[in-house]
C-alpha cells in the first residue's frame, strides 16, 4: 500500500475561514461601537475625528461639558415640582429663546453672579400643565435670563406672597387660572418688562398695593369679577421704561377692564396721563355697569399710537366736564351702547384723527352748541339710534389759528325706530 500526502487544499480553506472571521469580528466592534449612544453631554460637544500630526492618528477631541441653567431657574422648576408631584420637570424644561444677553445686560448678571453668566434666555412655557401651586422661589428667577413666563390656563387658586417681587424683563400670563384674589404684596416691588396678563380669572378685587407695580407693555385685566379699584389705581405706571428690556420699547401701552363688574371709577383714574404723557395709554372699559365717571377722567387727554378709548357697553347717563379734553390720535373713542341723555358744553373741544366717534345707541334728545366743533378727520362720527330728531350741523369752516378743519369726516345719523 502506497501512502499519500494528505491535500493543502483543506488548510488553506481553514486559514481563509479565520482570517474571514477575524475581519467580521473587528468589523462587528468597530459598527458597535459606532452605534453606542452618545450621552448628552457628548452629544452636545461631539465632533468629527480631526489627524494628530503629532501621534500620526485620527483622535476625537473631548466633549464640550453640557450648559447648565442658572442655578435660581433650577431651584425654581424644582421646587415646583415638590408643590405639584405629578408634573414631569421634562414638562417644565425651558424653552431657550433666540435672543442673546446684550453686553450689558451680561455685565450685570456676572455682577449679581460673581463672575459667571449664561448668555442665553429662557422662556417658561408652562400652559396648561395642571399647576396648581407656584413656589416661593419664584421670586429668585434669573432678572434677564428669563424673558417668559407663561402659566395661563393652569388650576391656580392663589399666588405666592413672594410673587410681588418679581423682577422680569419678559412678559407674564397668569390667564384663564382660576384666582380668586392676590397677595397683599402684589404690587410692592413687581416689575414686568413686557405685558402682564391676568384675564379670565375670578378676581373680585385687587390689593391696595397693585397700584405700585411697574408694566412695561400690557396690563390686561379683563373677563375678572371686579367691582371695584383700589383708591390709589391712578398711580399705576404702565409703559414703564425698563432700563434692560429686552424687547423694544412699547410707545403705547393698553390697560384692559373690560368684562368686569365696575359701577364707578376712582377720583385718581385721571392721573393716568403721567404714566406715559409722550405717548398715552390706550384704555378698554366696556361691559361693566359704570353709571359715571370721575370729574378726573379727561385729565388723561392723549390717547395715541393706534391706541382706543372704549367706554361702550355701560350705563353712563351723563360725561364729566374735563371729557372734552381727550385727544385721540390713530383709534377710536366708543360711547356707544350707554343711556346718555346730556354731553357737557364742553364736548365740542374733543379731537378725534384717524379714527371714528361713536356715540349710538344712547338716549340724546339733544347736543350741546358747541357739538358742531367736534374735530372728527378721516373718521365717522355715529349718532345713530338716539333721541335726536335731526342731525347736527357741523362747522367745516376752516380754523387758522389751528390749521384745521373742526370736521371732516363722515357724518352717520340714524334716528331712533319708535314703534
Amino acid at each position: 500500500m502506497v501512502y499519500q500526502e494528505p491535500l493543502a487544499a483543506p488548510k488553506k480553506v481553514i486559514a481563509a475561514f479565520a482570517a474571514a472571521l477575524a475581519v467580521l469580528a473587528f468589523v462587528a466592534v468597530v459598527g458597535n461601537q459606532s452605534l453606542t449612544p452618545a450621552s448628552a453631554e457628548t452629544a452636545l460637544g461631539a465632533t468629527d475625528n480631526f489627524w494628530d500630526s503629532k501621534t500620526h492618528t485620527y483622535t476625537t477631541p473631548p466633549p464640550t461639558p453640557a450648559p447648565t441653567l442658572p442655578y435660581s431657574l433650577t431651584q425654581f422648576i424644582n421646587d415646583t415640582v415638590k408643590l405639584n408631584p405629578w408634573v414631569s420637570p421634562l414638562a417644565l424644561a425651558p424653552l431657550v429663546a433666540k435672543h442673546r444677553l446684550t453686553y450689558a445686560e451680561e455685565s450685570q448678571v456676572k455682577y449679581r453672579n460673581f463672575g459667571r453668566a449664561d448668555p442665553r434666555t429662557y422662556v417658561l412655557q408652562w400652559t396648561g400643565k395642571g399647576l396648581k401651586q407656584l413656589p416661593e422661589s419664584v421670586a429668585r428667577l434669573p432678572l434677564y435670563n428669563v424673558v417668559g413666563l407663561n402659566v395661563s390656563h393652569n388650576k391656580l387658586t392663589s399666588l405666592p406672597a413672594a410673587f410681588g417681587n418679581i423682577n422680569i424683563v419678559g412678559y407674564v400670563d397668569l390667564s384663564h387660572n382660576k384666582l380668586t384674589s392676590l397677595p397683599a404684596s402684589f404690587g410692592d416691588n413687581l416689575r414686568v418688562g413686557s405685558n402682564l396678563d391676568l384675564s379670565h380669572n375670578a378676581l373680585t378685587s385687587l390689593p391696595v398695593s397693585f397700584a405700585h407695580i411697574k408694566v412695561g407693555g400690557n396690563l390686561d385685566l379683563s373677563h375678572n369679577e371686579l367691582t371695584s379699584l383700589p383708591a390709589s389705581i391712578g398711580n399705576l405706571q404702565l409703559s414703564y421704561p425698563y432700563t434692560y428690556a429686552i424687547h423694544q420699547p412699547i410707545h403705547q401701552a393698553k390697560l384692559d377692564l373690560s368684562h368686569n363688574k365696575l359701577t364707578s371709577l376712582p377720583a385718581s383714574f385721571g392721573n393716568l396721563k403721567e404714566v406715559a404723557p409722550t405717548f398715552g395709554v390706550s384704555m378698554d372699559l366696556s361691559h361693566n355697569a359704570l353709571t359715571s365717571l370721575p370729574a378726573s377722567f379727561g385729565n388723561i387727554q392723549h390717547i395715541e399710537d393706534g391706541g382706543n378709548l372704549d367706554l361702550s357697553h355701560n350705563a353712563l347717563t351723563s360725561l364729566p366736564a374735563s371729557f372734552g379734553n381727550i385727544h385721540v390720535t390713530n383709534g377710536n373713542l366708543d360711547l356707544s351702547h350707554n343711556a346718555l341723555t346730556s354731553l357737557p358744553a364742553s364736548f365740542g373741544h374733543i379731537h378725534v384723527t384717524n379714527g371714528n366717534l361713536d356715540l349710538s345707541h344712547n338716549a340724546l334728545p339733544s347736543l350741546p352748541a358747541s357739538f358742531g366743533n367736534i374735530h372728527v378727520e378721516n373718521g365717522n362720527l355715529d349718532l345713530s339710534y338716539n333721541k335726536l330728531t335731526s342731525p347736527p350741523v357741523m362747522n367745516k369752516v376752516f380754523d387758522y389759528s389751528t390749521g384745521l378743519f373742526p370736521f371732516s369726516g363722515k357724518l352717520i345719523f340714524r334716528p331712533q325706530q319708535v314703534n
